[in-house]
Protein backbone atom coordinates (compact mmCIF):
# COMPACT_ATOMS: atom_id res chain seq x y z
CA UNK A 1 0.00 0.00 0.00
CA UNK A 2 1.38 3.41 -0.97
CA UNK A 3 1.79 6.16 1.63
CA UNK A 4 -0.71 8.31 -0.25
CA UNK A 5 -3.34 5.57 0.08
CA UNK A 6 -2.81 5.48 3.86
CA UNK A 7 -3.28 9.23 4.14
CA UNK A 8 -6.21 9.41 1.72
CA UNK A 9 -8.55 7.04 3.58
CA UNK A 10 -9.09 9.21 6.68
CA UNK A 11 -9.47 12.31 4.48
CA UNK A 12 -12.09 10.52 2.38
CA UNK A 13 -14.07 9.55 5.49
CA UNK A 14 -13.90 13.11 6.80
CA UNK A 15 -15.04 14.42 3.41
CA UNK A 16 -18.11 12.16 3.58
CA UNK A 17 -19.04 13.58 6.98
CA UNK A 18 -18.49 17.15 5.80
CA UNK A 19 -20.57 16.58 2.67
CA UNK A 20 -23.36 15.01 4.70
CA UNK A 21 -23.44 18.07 6.93
CA UNK A 22 -23.27 20.44 3.96
CA UNK A 23 -26.12 18.77 2.09
CA UNK A 24 -28.19 17.89 5.19
CA UNK A 25 -28.22 14.18 4.49
CA UNK A 26 -27.02 11.08 6.29
CA UNK A 27 -23.44 9.91 5.89
CA UNK A 28 -24.83 6.58 4.63
CA UNK A 29 -26.68 8.44 1.82
CA UNK A 30 -23.36 9.50 0.32
CA UNK A 31 -22.10 5.92 -0.15
CA UNK A 32 -18.50 7.01 -0.62
CA UNK A 33 -19.28 9.21 -3.61
CA UNK A 34 -18.75 12.91 -3.90
CA UNK A 35 -21.96 14.76 -4.63
CA UNK A 36 -20.19 17.39 -6.73
CA UNK A 37 -17.37 15.48 -8.41
CA UNK A 38 -18.83 12.04 -9.02
CA UNK A 39 -22.62 12.26 -8.77
CA UNK A 40 -22.63 15.80 -10.17
CA UNK A 41 -25.81 16.47 -8.24
CA UNK A 42 -24.68 19.74 -6.60
CA UNK A 43 -24.72 23.03 -8.48
CA UNK A 44 -21.85 24.43 -6.43
CA UNK A 45 -19.48 23.54 -3.65
CA UNK A 46 -17.92 26.03 -1.27
CA UNK A 47 -14.84 24.00 -0.40
CA UNK A 48 -11.96 23.76 -2.82
CA UNK A 49 -9.52 22.11 -0.40
CA UNK A 50 -10.41 18.50 -1.24
CA UNK A 51 -11.57 19.04 -4.80
CA UNK A 52 -9.98 16.58 -7.21
CA UNK A 53 -10.18 18.32 -10.57
CA UNK A 54 -9.25 15.09 -12.38
CA UNK A 55 -12.76 13.88 -11.50
CA UNK A 56 -14.25 16.89 -13.29
CA UNK A 57 -13.10 16.00 -16.79
CA UNK A 58 -15.95 16.49 -19.23
CA UNK A 59 -17.78 18.84 -16.86
CA UNK A 60 -18.15 22.52 -17.73
CA UNK A 61 -17.05 24.06 -14.44
CA UNK A 62 -15.26 27.12 -13.17
CA UNK A 63 -14.62 29.08 -10.00
CA UNK A 64 -16.24 32.24 -8.68
CA UNK A 65 -15.86 34.16 -5.46
CA UNK A 66 -18.30 33.05 -2.78
CA UNK A 67 -21.04 35.50 -1.84
CA UNK A 68 -20.29 37.85 1.04
CA UNK A 69 -22.44 39.19 3.84
CA UNK A 70 -24.23 42.51 3.27
CA UNK A 71 -22.65 44.04 6.37
CA UNK A 72 -19.16 42.83 5.38
CA UNK A 73 -18.83 43.47 1.64
CA UNK A 74 -15.55 42.29 0.17
CA UNK A 75 -14.79 40.02 3.14
CA UNK A 76 -14.75 36.33 2.34
CA UNK A 77 -14.07 33.21 4.33
CA UNK A 78 -11.39 32.75 6.93
CA UNK A 79 -8.27 31.03 5.66
CA UNK A 80 -8.36 27.34 6.47
CA UNK A 81 -5.12 25.69 7.43
CA UNK A 82 -4.52 21.97 7.18
CA UNK A 83 -2.58 20.41 10.03
CA UNK A 84 -0.66 17.17 9.92
CA UNK A 85 0.54 15.52 13.10
CA UNK A 86 1.30 12.21 14.73
CA UNK A 87 -0.02 11.86 18.26
CA UNK A 88 2.06 10.55 21.13
CA UNK A 89 -0.43 7.67 21.44
CA UNK A 90 0.15 6.43 17.89
CA UNK A 91 1.47 2.91 17.51
CA UNK A 92 2.79 3.87 14.07
CA UNK A 93 4.75 7.06 14.68
CA UNK A 94 7.38 6.32 12.05
CA UNK A 95 4.80 5.49 9.37
CA UNK A 96 2.83 8.61 10.31
CA UNK A 97 5.91 10.78 9.90
CA UNK A 98 6.67 9.15 6.55
CA UNK A 99 3.17 10.11 5.36
CA UNK A 100 3.67 13.69 6.54
CA UNK A 101 7.07 13.84 4.83
CA UNK A 102 5.51 12.56 1.61
CA UNK A 103 2.55 14.97 1.70
CA UNK A 104 4.85 17.93 2.32
CA UNK A 105 7.51 16.85 -0.17
CA UNK A 106 8.29 18.87 -3.28
CA UNK A 107 7.33 15.87 -5.44
CA UNK A 108 3.85 15.51 -3.95
CA UNK A 109 3.19 19.26 -3.90
CA UNK A 110 4.26 19.56 -7.54
CA UNK A 111 2.09 16.59 -8.55
CA UNK A 112 -0.87 18.01 -6.60
CA UNK A 113 -0.43 21.46 -8.15
CA UNK A 114 -0.63 19.99 -11.67
CA UNK A 115 -4.27 18.99 -11.36
CA UNK A 116 -6.05 20.06 -14.54
CA UNK A 117 -7.31 23.53 -13.62
CA UNK A 118 -6.05 25.31 -16.71
CA UNK A 119 -8.26 28.10 -17.98
CA UNK A 120 -10.08 28.27 -14.65
CA UNK A 121 -10.66 31.43 -12.64
CA UNK A 122 -8.30 30.50 -9.80
CA UNK A 123 -8.02 34.17 -8.81
CA UNK A 124 -11.60 33.89 -7.48
CA UNK A 125 -10.11 32.35 -4.35
CA UNK A 126 -8.41 35.69 -3.65
CA UNK A 127 -11.14 38.03 -4.92
CA UNK A 128 -12.33 38.93 -1.42
CA UNK A 129 -10.00 39.59 1.47
CA UNK A 130 -9.86 36.82 4.04
CA UNK A 131 -11.93 37.29 7.18
CA UNK A 132 -9.91 37.68 10.33
CA UNK A 133 -9.81 34.87 12.84
CA UNK A 134 -12.06 35.50 15.82
CA UNK A 135 -10.52 35.96 19.23
CA UNK A 136 -11.02 33.00 21.48
CA UNK A 137 -12.95 33.22 24.70
CA UNK A 138 -12.73 31.27 27.92
CA UNK A 139 -15.95 29.47 26.94
CA UNK A 140 -14.93 28.19 23.49
CA UNK A 141 -14.17 24.64 24.62
CA UNK A 142 -17.57 24.29 26.27
CA UNK A 143 -19.31 25.39 23.08
CA UNK A 144 -17.12 23.19 20.87
CA UNK A 145 -17.80 20.15 23.06
CA UNK A 146 -21.56 20.70 22.86
CA UNK A 147 -21.54 21.01 19.05
CA UNK A 148 -19.18 18.08 18.50
CA UNK A 149 -21.44 15.91 20.67
CA UNK A 150 -24.46 17.04 18.60
CA UNK A 151 -22.96 16.06 15.23
CA UNK A 152 -23.22 12.23 15.26
CA UNK A 153 -27.00 12.10 15.83
CA UNK A 154 -27.49 14.68 13.07
CA UNK A 155 -25.21 12.86 10.65
CA UNK A 156 -26.81 9.47 11.23
CA UNK A 157 -30.33 10.82 10.85
CA UNK A 158 -31.24 10.17 14.48
CA UNK A 159 -32.20 13.85 14.70
CA UNK A 160 -32.42 16.71 12.21
CA UNK A 161 -29.64 19.30 11.97
CA UNK A 162 -31.74 22.17 13.36
CA UNK A 163 -32.75 20.19 16.46
CA UNK A 164 -29.16 19.00 16.99
CA UNK A 165 -27.77 22.53 16.81
CA UNK A 166 -30.58 23.95 18.97
CA UNK A 167 -29.82 21.28 21.61
CA UNK A 168 -26.10 22.03 21.34
CA UNK A 169 -26.72 25.75 21.87
CA UNK A 170 -28.86 25.01 24.94
CA UNK A 171 -26.22 22.66 26.35
CA UNK A 172 -23.46 25.22 25.77
CA UNK A 173 -25.52 28.03 27.30
CA UNK A 174 -26.18 25.91 30.42
CA UNK A 175 -22.49 25.01 30.74
CA UNK A 176 -21.45 28.67 30.44
CA UNK A 177 -24.09 29.82 32.91
CA UNK A 178 -23.07 27.08 35.37
CA UNK A 179 -19.44 28.16 35.11
CA UNK A 180 -20.35 31.79 35.70
CA UNK A 181 -22.59 30.99 38.68
CA UNK A 182 -19.93 28.79 40.26
CA UNK A 183 -17.36 31.56 39.83
CA UNK A 184 -15.04 29.14 38.02
CA UNK A 185 -12.18 30.79 36.19
CA UNK A 186 -11.38 29.10 32.91
CA UNK A 187 -8.34 29.57 30.73
CA UNK A 188 -8.63 32.08 27.91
Amino acid sequence: MRLFDLSYRPMKALSRIMLAAQYSCNVSDINGSNIFEKDRAAAMILSFANLNTKNLEGMNWDMAAAPTLADLPGVGFQPYASYLCVTSMSRHKDAGMEIIKYLTSDDFQLMYSKQPAKDKNLQAVFYNKFASMPKGTMYDQMVQRAYIKALPPALTGETDVNTAFRNAAETADKAIEGTKQAGIKTKE
